[in-house]
């Protein structure tokens, strides 16, 4: 599985975008994000992103299926 940040060029405001590379190309898989758990003081150590990799894959790839 290959994660990888992108940017839309049609918008030049655009804010960075979640994708998942496949050989068809960049699926937008950014609504995974609203899953990851608040962040509080004191922050936890580390990339919450990775560290909850394994719970949200699943939803990583049902996201990438549907996305253009």
């Amino acid at each position: 599985m290959q994660i990888c940040r992108f940017v839309l060029k049609a918008n030049a405001e655009a804010q960075p975008r979640l994708g998942l590379m496949e050989p068809a190309g960049i699926r937008d898989i950014s609504a995974v994000t609203d899953e990851l758990p608040a962040l509080r003081w004191p922050l936890p150590p580390g990339d919450q992103f990775i560290a909850n990799l394994e719970r949200l894959r699943p939803r990583m790839e049902a996201l990438a299926a549907k996305a253009p």
